[in-house]
């Protein structure tokens, strides 16, 4: 998945979030592309970001495209969008940034939501507790990683926390560290996360599925 959205009523939590994903691709300050409006956005300013979707990144070979849509987007304008969307360029990580969500379907559809403000607080003990999980995965054999499903597969709600948890760190060990692997982990993981929450999927079956995977 390459396109995003977040959504958080703190213009400069949104814009920390962003410099983070930068860091996470490794996508020069020069490739960021930021599409700032004072009104709702509309298909002219729709047509005119998806020109600079399309073009080559300056610096490396990858760019972010950040549009800002914290006074709105109207539904003409959301349509227009979904084409871009559905095949946007692999050089591309588009990212829309709102102050709430009020966005289509099909626009969830084909983004990661990442609603800021309603991220949940890790403390210190959870945060070794799930750092040991993420060290030990690769050393799982098939019937613990299974288990570990099972464990989680008895609550969906508390599945997708403990998900969201693990992404949280994940992430940061990535940037913290440097580390590339773990990027891979982190794609798996935001997959069946939003796979989980958008869509009536068997709990037990994708988290087994996940822990497989990672």
């Amino acid at each position: 998945m390459q396109s995003f959205i977040i959504i958080s009523k703190d213009i400069q939590k949104a814009k920390e979030r962003i410099e983070i994903m930068a860091k996470e691709r490794k996508i020069s300050k020069f490739d960021i592309f930021s599409l700032q409006t004072e009104k709702t956005v509309g298909i002219a300013d729709i047509r005119g970001l998806s020109k600079q979707i399309f073009l080559k990144p300056i610096q490396g070979e990858q760019k972010i495209v950040v549009l800002e849509a914290f006074f709105g987007i109207s539904i003409d304008a959301q349509n227009a969008f979904l084409k871009v969307l559905e095949e946007p360029p692999f050089s591309t990580t588009i990212i829309i940034v709102a102050s709430s969500n009020f966005f289509l379907p099909t626009i969830l559809s084909r983004c990661v939501l990442i609603e800021l403000d309603k991220e949940i607080s890790i403390d210190k003990k959870e945060e070794e507790e799930i750092l040991k999980i993420i060290s030990s995965l690769e050393e799982m054999e098939v019937g613990e990683r299974l288990k570990t499903a099972q464990n989680l597969s008895k609550d969906k709600q508390q599945a997708l926390i403990f998900l969201e948890k693990l992404i949280i760190i994940t992430r940061n060990e990535m940037v913290k560290k440097g580390d590339t692997s773990l990027s891979q982990k982190l794609k798996v993981l935001q997959k069946y996360y939003k796979e989980l929450k958008q869509s009536n999927v068997n709990l037990r079956l994708s988290l087994e599925n996940l822990f497989l995977e990672i």
